[in-house]
């Protein structure tokens, strides 16, 4: 449906898609597309999901179990991967997500989750104050506490997390990366993509991805609103961070393989 809005997306290594959607009569949907999809594609599967705010990022753990965040109720549904059952849901006064989550969202290969936490206002954008960590879902409900935090890391509208459970997140300053190692007690280091190309410097990152040992980086400042686009999409060598990121988008228009949903 092209007037439908995509709140988060994630693929599994088969490469099928899965979307949160705010469809355009005000009702949100998790959905499954099969890989190689372009045009106007129907999803494969769709399950409704029911928050009175709206919905946040998709997230996919190694064995292919499918989660996303619901805004509004403050909490994290898991589901499988056809998205024919509802596995497990974490909320509830324990977990600390009662404040308010903003909708960031990343789950590593064993399915541990990290959830972005703070007084969330709807969208995958919206300020938070945290990072939680949590063991990975019994099935049904799970009001558990946190197995790690991080507090005070300012607007967050990303998180992902690499193959040594090494967490990434969008920082404060809005344009730069900062990485926490795995384990408690580590010290964090930043790192930063370069600003628009007019000296402006406060895009949060729309979107992060992991693979082969680079951090790909979505930056949404002014140089992703320019018509046409300068480079917003950065790649970062994960092995020396520090060393000045390469843009891979270019002024030429990019024809999406998805047209609508």
């Amino acid at each position: 449906m092209s007037n439908d809005i995509v709140d988060g997306m994630a693929a599994d290594p088969a490469g099928d898609v899965y979307v949160s959607t705010t469809h355009s009569g005000g009702t949100f949907a998790l959905e499954k597309y099969a890989a190689g999809i372009t045009g106007t594609p129907t999803p494969e599967a769709s399950i409704a999901l029911n928050d009175p705010t709206g919905v946040g990022q998709v997230a996919i753990d190694g064995a292919g179990n499918v989660y996303v965040t619901l805004i509004g109720s403050t909490e994290v549904a898991e589901f499988n991967s056809s998205l024919s059952t509802q596995l497990a849901t974490l909320s509830g006064s324990n977990t600390g997500l009662s404040a308010g989550i903003n909708g960031s969202l990343a789950a590593d290969g064993s399915g541990n989750l990290y959830v972005g936490t703070g007084p969330g206002t709807g969208g995958a954008g919206a300020p938070n104050t945290g990072i939680a960590a949590f063991a990975p879902l019994a099935a049904g409900s799970n009001n558990v506490a946190p197995t790690r935090t991080l507090s005070a890391v300012g607007f967050t509208s990303e998180i992902a997390v690499d193959s040594a459970d090494d967490i990434f997140f969008d920082a404060a300053s809005r344009d730069s990366v900062t990485e926490y190692p795995a384990g408690a007690g580590t010290t964090p280091q930043s790192f930063s993509w370069p600003g628009g190309t007019n000296g402006v410097n406060n895009g949060a990152a729309y979107g992060f991805a992991i693979s082969h040992g680079q951090l790909y980086v979505s930056w949404g400042g002014a140089e992703a609103q320019s018509n046409p686009p300068t480079p917003a999409w950065y790649s970062f060598n994960l092995a020396n961070p520090n060393a000045t990121p390469v843009p891979f988008m270019t002024n030429a228009p990019v024809t999406p393989l998805i047209t609508s949903y």
